[in-house]
């Protein structure tokens, strides 16, 4: 009878090893958390120029990776010939930074610059050479 009660307390000894040995090579959860934005980093600002003879009622900017212009940047403003206007972008800038900018004129003609490659502070000068014609 001793022999028998010997044999389970090793049993159960060695069950209990196999468990926490188990438990503790078992692969831990893996907590993958979404990177935020420092508090302090500022989005970059960049200078649009109107240089084309005409007062522009309309500008669009857009990655030159979508395929839409998206909404009016200008909202209800007008920027006249000879203006500029600072604008913030709505994203931090990365070397992929490229952008396809358009105005447009009282006359609804527009102004487009495609693949423009964007720095912080750029400026772009809008001409009436660059009327899409």
């Amino acid at each position: 009878m001793k022999n028998i009660n010997k044999i389970k307390i090793i049993a159960i000894i060695v069950l209990i090893g196999f468990t926490i040995a188990a438990c503790a090579s078992a692969p831990q959860p893996i907590v993958q958390t979404t990177p935020q934005p420092e508090q302090t980093q500022q989005l970059p600002r960049i200078t649009i120029i109107n240089n084309t003879g005409y007062p522009v009622y309309e500008m669009y900017m857009s990655s030159s990776d979508d395929d839409f212009w998206g909404s009016d940047w200008l909202n209800d403003e007008i920027l006249s010939s000879g203006r500029a206007i600072v604008i913030t972008l709505k994203v931090p800038l990365s070397t992929d930074s490229v952008y396809d900018i358009m105005l447009v004129d009282t006359d609804d003609d527009t102004y487009t610059k495609m693949n423009v490659r964007i720095t912080e502070n750029a400026i772009i000068e809008f001409v009436f050479d660059d009327i899409d014609w």
